[in-house]
């Protein structure tokens, strides 16, 4: 069972560390531990924030509006990883394009013949575009990262689970920058590089992630097979 703080608990210890100063509030602590909680998620491509959301799309109505697929299903969206279109007969990676390199390239999809979506751009925070447009309501398997959820409640716990020494060594940086107390920001952003540096490296050392079999070769066979202590 992961060791979780709970937002109260975090914030008891960061009131400790400023001996409970009368000039900082509740309300302010939760708020600044928020923002090293969204600085902690931009720092690494934490696995707790990976996500898989399943989109219908649409063919039944006009091709303008066909083209466009709602991503209200995908909470607090930072990065994706994958779109993919299945069907009972297949499956279609998509490639992601940029907003302008879509624009410029393809600026009405619905002018071209329906078919399986190849490509897609966010467009807005809550909607893409696919071309071609859909020619059957097919569902669109996105794999993405989210944002931490924001804290709120005592009894909140951060979604990014084991690195609550972390999350108040940053904020108490954060917070004594702000106090213009320049040398105990840096010893304390100090704390949490190394805390961080360390955290990065066991992240990243997936011991089942270091052969990769060429799984599309016929009999799963690797191009070089001389490398694999398995094979002799």
């Amino acid at each position: 069972m992961a060791v979780a703080m709970t937002n109260a608990q975090i914030r008891a210890a960061l009131q400790h560390m400023y001996a409970s100063r009368s000039d900082i509030s509740d309300a302010q602590y939760t708020t600044y531990i928020n923002l090293a909680l969204e600085r902690l998620a931009r720092n690494h491509d934490w696995f707790e924030l990976n996500r898989k959301a399943d989109l219908t799309l649409s063919a039944s109505g006009t091709a303008a509006a066909d083209k466009v697929v709602s991503t209200s299903g995908i909470t607090a969206l930072r990065d994706i990883y994958s779109v993919v279109i299945e069907n009972s007969a297949r499956s279609v990676r998509l490639s992601g394009m940029g907003a302008a390199e879509f624009d410029a390239a393809i600026p009405l999809p619905e002018y071209f013949a329906r078919n399986v979506p190849q490509c897609y751009t966010l467009w807005t925070a809550d909607e893409m575009l696919v071309h071609p447009v859909p020619d059957a309501a097919y569902t669109m398997r996105v794999r993405y990262r989210k944002w931490p959820a924001a804290l709120s409640a005592d009894a909140d716990v951060p979604e990014l689970t084991r690195k609550d020494d972390m999350l108040i060594f940053l904020t108490a940086s954060f917070i004594w920058s702000l106090l213009r107390e320049v040398d105990e920001a840096n010893r304390y952003f100090a704390y949490y590089k190394n805390e961080l540096a360390g955290a990065v490296v066991n992240a990243d050392n997936v011991p089942d992630a270091r052969l990769h079999p060429n799984f599309l070769a016929a009999g799963h066979a690797l191009p070089e097979y001389w490398r694999t202590p398995f094979l002799r």
